[in-house]
């Protein structure tokens, strides 16, 4: 003794179920028919489509490679300018304590050196003897491990 009566509501699309009986009155909706379609876009007021800060924002949203890429871009290319003295720095150094010496610097520099006979040499070597001789151990940090075992 129920009556069921189906209603289609042209504004929203949904269909509604009314169950009526004697003793109460059910209104059972479909779910899935119930939900609301809303715009993708967001209302926007004239105040803030003017505002530079809300078209950043919104550049933003559109292009994430200005809130990721750019940045490190940014980065990598001020890191190269930066670290240019740096490494400058480092070869000029290199070129002070190497450089090209002068005829006359040369010929000082022999003239102050050892004078190297090869008999003399020879005979300096042979005269120690190279059959009598004791390992030495080289002294060990504190607390370095000496390589023995136990």
């Amino acid at each position: 003794s129920e009556d069921v009566d189906v209603v289609v509501s042209a504004a929203t699309g949904s269909t509604d179920y009314h169950c009526t009986s004697s003793r109460q009155l059910n209104t059972v909706r479909n779910p899935a028919a119930t939900m609301a379609v809303f715009d993708s876009k967001k209302f926007k007021s004239s105040v803030d489509t003017n505002n530079f800060a809300a078209r950043y924002r919104a550049m933003m949203a559109k292009r994430p490679f200005l809130l990721f890429g750019l940045p490190f871009v940014a980065v990598m290319v001020a890191g190269s300018f930066v670290l240019t003295p740096a490494t400058a720095i480092r070869y000029e150094k290199h070129d002070r304590r190497v450089r090209q010496m002068t005829r006359d610097e040369e010929l000082s520099m022999r003239r102050s050196a050892r004078k190297v006979d090869m008999k003399e040499e020879y005979y300096r070597l042979a005269a120690k003897d190279i059959d009598n001789w004791e390992q030495k151990r080289v002294k060990r940090f504190k607390g370095e491990h000496d390589g023995i075992i136990e």
